[in-house]
């Protein structure tokens, strides 16, 4: 948010200069830059001058357009075709005529500057452009142009009158922090922080001995809306605000409109309460805050009509819908020059209905933007007061009726602490005296209970609800820098005690390596999905609050979704022809009333082939040397076989086509039972000779595992048996006889100290195979 330099230090003294108080804050409180001056003259504006508007016809060829008749006090200016509604005849406004640079280009991304030219606007040559606060870059609205005062001169070159230089800071409003996207927020963490005096002095406005006779309010929806205030004004003379509310709203990004208006935006940005006044002429009967009907429609401020649901709040009188709370007034309802009466709201929303409905309805304003924060309730009644206060001085008016419904006042929370635990927690050692003074600076009562004491939390610091805020709150204040750097004996985090997690990593990195594309999906599956799969209801768990209709279930497997994204792919893209894609993650099962999670790998590769499938039985392997686990398959069925590590089945491989004609390989694996399987590595030191590697295949008894025959090889103890590796796994088919297996393993021979001659190495090869034969009757295949 934008913070005016000068406005602050009106509220409380800062001797900082501004670029020292950014890096203060930046360091105790939240993240605040220096932006360049605002200051601008009028030579910044060529060939834009102040004019009045004199006349307001429709455009004959379209609806939203008006022709505007102008004049500079001496020349008539006809026609200017305008889109912008929000001003009428009278209105005072920057013109630029043809040849004018426009220093903000609404339509280009980057807002560049441009050069106005002459433009025929649906049959109609416009004579020049009404400007507004953004396309002059004096702030962000550009739904509307930009009216002036009475001190700006007709004729005369348009510039900004007695702004100055002025020094605007940008701060970044943590979001569990409402209080602070105010000035009064700001100015209050500046003193506390600081030792400045707060200069912040409220008239207090005794609105509550106001008795309400004709403004009624009812709230429907209590868990919506906690507390609604409204203040009836009489005798109310709409015109101009004053200069310096204008300059300051114009600082902020809002465009002046009206006085009424203009104390009501300038009190949102100075207390941090947004408000709203509505044409007491305007109202019939009470004003609730309820839900709104089935198919109620609203004409908004920015004259569009806008379709409501039913979870949306608004705020009705007995016939129409006034305004939808939180996000945005109605027209029907809005003050206008003929205004003489008003009522004022202060309410507190609910942040969270308020952000739905913005966001349902693509309207993001700065009054749901506050509210989005879950505003404290105690704001309502500070702004209620001070908008009172500024509409009896600038709009003449006079209060006559306060009523209040909902909350009156929140019980403030009390968190118990103790200041050893403080310093234990930042490793300072600050004596609970000095804790105790930093707390009260901040807005918090305490009370001492000897070695203990209780704090209470003021109502604007929502944020701090156990002693751990309050810690931080004395941390910030000492300055996080000044906290000491000491050893905290924390145990070893996940990554290092659990393999699950560096196993899991180093095998994204071997079958990255091996040519496979790592993917990431949805957690979650739709009811569609669960019969295609064979899958039981009962065996899933349900997402009580779905994010879709297609993510009702969680993950029972990661094929699913998986196997939807090579299918989309495939089908969306007629340049893949064939991919591998691997995912390794969690899914969800249930066994009786019990939640189970596991990690799970998913691999897969399209399409099918012969060629495929080696592919992916030696990408297995591959994958399971590196992890140093040991395993084996077997087939039991045609088209299915089982991965098995240490006796127990971890995994299937499947030779599968899907719904779409999609053919392809997959493997899935228990990753963890998978990885559990792994042997102790041991390390030698690197040889320097060359090793002669002979791969073999031997037919074995289904019964013998893959430990058996390794322990066969080196019970020989030939020292120029380097390593053994298991390249296939076993295998167990339409070739093999029944109740037997192949088994293809790699074994490698190496010297310590010489390079091995051929015929030495066939001699080893050979004792190895006749053990084989004689301990475990293996026969070598071709």
């Amino acid at each position: 948010m934008k913070f005016s330099y000068s406005w602050l230090k009106e509220l409380v003294e800062i001797k900082l200069s501004p670029k020292d108080l950014a890096e203060f804050l930046s360091l105790h409180a939240f993240e605040a830059e220096v932006q360049a001056s605002t200051g601008k003259s009028g030579s910044e504006f060529p060939g834009i001058i102040v004019a009045r508007v004199t006349k307001i016809d429709k455009h004959p060829n379209a609806d939203r357009l008006r022709l505007v008749t102008l004049t500079d006090g001496r020349n008539i200016i006809a026609p200017v075709v305008c889109g912008a509604w929000n001003f009428e005849v009278g209105a005072i406004v920057a013109l630029a005529l043809s040849g004018a640079v426009i220093p903000h280009n609404q339509h280009d991304p980057e807002g560049k500057p441009f050069t106005l030219a002459k433009a025929t606007i649906r049959g109609i040559e416009s004579q020049g452009m009404i400007c507004s606060a953004k396309e002059l870059g004096l702030g962000s609205d550009g739904g509307g142009i930009m009216i002036l005062d009475a001190s700006y001169k007709l004729g005369e070159p348009f510039e900004v009158n007695d702004r100055g230089s002025e020094v605007i800071f940008d701060i970044s409003v943590p979001a569990n922090r409402p209080d602070i996207i105010s000035y009064r927020g700001i100015a209050w963490e500046i003193s506390a922080l600081t030792n400045a005096k707060y200069k912040v002095k409220s008239k207090k406005i005794q609105l509550g001995a106001l008795k309400g006779k004709v403004l009624k309010i009812r709230i429907s929806e209590p868990a919506l809306c906690k507390k609604y205030i409204g203040v009836r004004m009489v005798n109310v003379k709409i015109g101009p605000s004053p200069k310096f509310i204008q300059e300051r709203l114009l600082l902020s990004g809002l465009r002046p409109i009206n006085n009424v208006v203009d104390i009501t935006n300038y009190v949102m940005l100075e207390v941090g309460q947004p408000m709203h006044a509505f044409d007491a002429g305007k109202v019939a009967g009470p004003i609730t805050v309820r839900r709104a009907y089935l198919n109620e429609t609203i004409k908004s401020l920015d004259q569009i009509d806008r379709k409501l649901t039913h979870d949306m709040l608004v705020i009705a009188d007995s016939s129409k819908t006034l305004a939808i709370a939180g996000v945005i007034g109605g027209a029907s309802s809005a003050v206008s020059d003929s205004t003489s009466e008003i009522i004022l709201e202060a309410a507190n929303f609910n942040g969270v209905s308020v952000r739905r409905t913005a966001r349902t309805l693509g309207l993001r304003t700065d009054a749901s933007a506050r509210f989005e924060k879950t505003l404290p309730i105690g704001f309502t009644g500070i702004a209620a007061s001070y908008a009172a206060d500024l509409m009896i001085k600038y709009a003449s008016a006079k209060p006559v009726e306060f009523v209040e419904a909902g909350v009156k006042k929140e019980k403030a929370l009390e968190i118990k602490l103790d200041p050893e635990k403080v310093n234990t927690l930042l490793g300072t050692e600050i004596p609970a005296a000095k804790q105790k003074q930093i707390l009260k600076k901040f807005g918090f009562t305490v009370t001492d209970h000897g070695s203990r004491i209780t704090v209470s939390v003021p109502f604007w610091r929502p944020d701090s609800a156990i002693w751990e805020d309050l810690a931080e709150e004395i941390a910030r204040f000492e300055g996080l820098e000044k906290i000491p750097n000491i050893h905290i004996a924390f145990p070893n985090s996940s990554f290092m005690t659990d393999p699950i997690v560096s196993q899991k990593d180093k095998a994204v990195d071997i079958l990255v390596g091996l040519g496979f594309d790592e993917v990431y999906t949805y957690s979650f599956v739709s009811e569609s999905d669960l019969p295609r799969w064979q899958i039981e209801k009962k065996n899933t768990i349900e997402v009580a609050n779905p994010l879709s209709g297609d993510q009702q279930y969680l993950r029972p497997n990661l094929a699913i979704n998986i196997i939807k994204l090579a299918e989309r792919n495939t089908s969306e893209n007629e340049n893949v022809v064939g991919g591998k894609y691997f995912e390794i993650g969690t899914v969800f099962g249930r066994d009786a009333e019990l939640i189970k999670e596991k990690t799970c790998l998913f691999m897969l590769i399209f399409p099918r082939s012969k060629k495929r499938i080696q592919e992916l039985t030696g990408d297995l392997a591959e994958l399971a040397r590196r992890l140093n686990v040991e395993f084996q398959i077997k087939q039991n069925e045609e088209q299915i076989a089982e991965i098995i590590v240490a006796g127990k089945t971890v995994g299937r491989f499947g030779v599968f086509s899907s719904a779409s004609n999609l053919e392809w390989i997959g493997i899935n694996l228990d990753f963890e039972e998978f990885v559990k399987g792994r042997t102790h590595m041991q390390y030698r030191p690197i040889n320097k000779f060359p090793t002669v590697e002979l791969d073999t295949s031997i037919l074995v008894k289904e019964d013998v595992s893959w430990a058996e025959i390794k322990k066969a090889i080196f019970e020989l103890k030939n020292k120029l048996v380097s390593e053994v590796k298991l390249l296939e796994g076993s295998y167990q088919g339409k070739e093999i006889t029944p109740g037997k297996k192949s088994v293809t393993f790699r074994i490698v021979y190496q010297a310590p100290e010489r390079t091995l001659t051929k015929e030495e190495v066939n001699q080893v090869h050979e004792q190895i195979l006749d053990r084989l034969k004689s301990k475990l009757q293996a026969q070598a295949r071709d």
